[in-house]
């Protein structure tokens, strides 16, 4: 368990909004915030360093093609005190 004003952070696959993403093993970024405020995380910061415009979301992060170059997202998120 995270103690109250704890940080956490999460980095994951971009997904497409209303694609099928846990099949592709993605998340749109809009759903990974949506469910981490739900789950009570305030969101701190979020960064696009790791974000590719290359990758069209429409390949699984393991396909061999994206040579594990995929557009991803990370999100700072932190436990209220």
């Amino acid at each position: 368990a995270l103690k109250p004003g704890g940080v956490l952070a999460i980095l994951d696959h971009e997904g497409t909004e209303g694609a099928d993403n846990a099949t592709l093993h993605r998340i749109a970024f809009e759903d990974a915030v949506k469910a981490a405020l739900s789950a009570g995380f305030v969101l701190v910061g979020a960064s696009d360093l790791l974000e590719n415009p290359e990758d069209d979301h429409t390949l699984g992060p393991f396909d061999p093609s994206l040579e594990r170059r995929t557009d991803r997202f990370v999100l700072k998120l932190a436990k209220p005190e």
